[in-house]
C-alpha cells in the first residue's frame, strides 16, 4: 500500500523528504508490579546511511495502564559517517529536540501524534502524550512488523525527515507484548465495572 505523505503540524504543508533506513530494530518495554503489568511499550532505532551523512532516529511509545495514558519520547539528528565509524554506534543526539512529529501505519489509516508536550529530562529528545488508543494500535503494529513511516519535524528548517521502516519484535517478545496489553485492557475494564456497580 502506497503512503500519502502528509504534514499534521500546525495543518501546514512542509518539504518533507522520504528516507528509508538501512539498519532498524525494535525491543519491547515492559513494567510490571505486585499488582501486575504497568506498562506496555516498544522503543525503535533505526539508522539511514549516505555517502558522507547519516540520520537516525529513536523513539519510545508506552502505554501506562497504571495511569490510563500514554507517552511518547522521540529523538532524531544528522551526523558524519566519520563520527559513526568513530564511536561504532549512533552518536547522541543533540539539542534541540524535535517540536513535534507524527508516526503511522501503512496497512489502516491509523496516525498518532502529540496531545500535549512535557518536559524531557534527556537532551535531543521530545516527550508528549498520545492517545492511549492509538498508542496501543502503533505498539501493535509496530511489533507486528507493518510498514511504518514517522516523520520528526524542527521548526525553522526546510526539509523534514520522513522515515519508511519495518521492525517487529521477535516471536516471544512479540507474545509477552501482546499478554501485557491484552491483560492491562481486561483489568481496566474489570476496574470500570466494579466503579460503575459502585456508584
Amino acid at each position: 500500500m502506497a503512503f500519502v505523505l502528509c504534514a499534521l503540524a500546525g495543518g501546514s504543508a512542509a518539504a518533507q523528504q522520504l528516507i528509508k533506513v538501512d539498519d532498524v530494530s525494535s525491543v519491547a518495554q515492559i513494567g510490571r508490579d505486585v499488582d501486575g503489568f504497568t506498562s506496555c511499550g516498544i522503543r525503535t532505532v533505526g539508522l539511514a546511511i549516505s555517502a558522507t551523512e547519516s540520520s537516525a532516529f529513536d523513539f519510545s511509545i508506552l502505554f501506562r495502564a497504571d495511569v490510563v495514558g500514554a507517552l511518547g519520547k522521540f529523538g532524531g539528528g544528522t551526523f558524519k559517517n566519520t563520527e559513526l565509524i568513530k564511536k561504532r554506534q549512533i552518536p547522541d543526539f543533540k539539542p534541540p529536540a524535535p517540536d513535534t512529529f507524527w508516526i503511522a501505519a501503512s496497512e489502516d489509516d491509523l496516525t498518532a501524534a502529540p496531545i500535549n508536550k512535557l518536559q524531557s529530562q534527556t537532551p535531543g529528545f521530545l516527550l508528549v502524550t498520545l492517545s492511549p488508543v492509538k498508542a496501543i494500535s502503533i505498539i501493535r503494529a509496530i511489533s507486528s512488523g507493518q510498514n511504518m513511516q514517522v516523520s520528526l519535524k524542527w521548526e525553522g528548517r526546510q526539509y523534514h525527515p520522513v522515515y519508511q521502516f519495518s521492525a517487529p519484535l521477535p516471536p516471544d517478545e512479540q507474545r509477552s507484548l501482546s499478554v501485557c496489553i491484552s491483560s492491562s485492557i481486561e483489568k481496566l475494564k474489570a476496574e470500570a465495572q466494579r466503579s460503575g456497580k459502585d456508584q
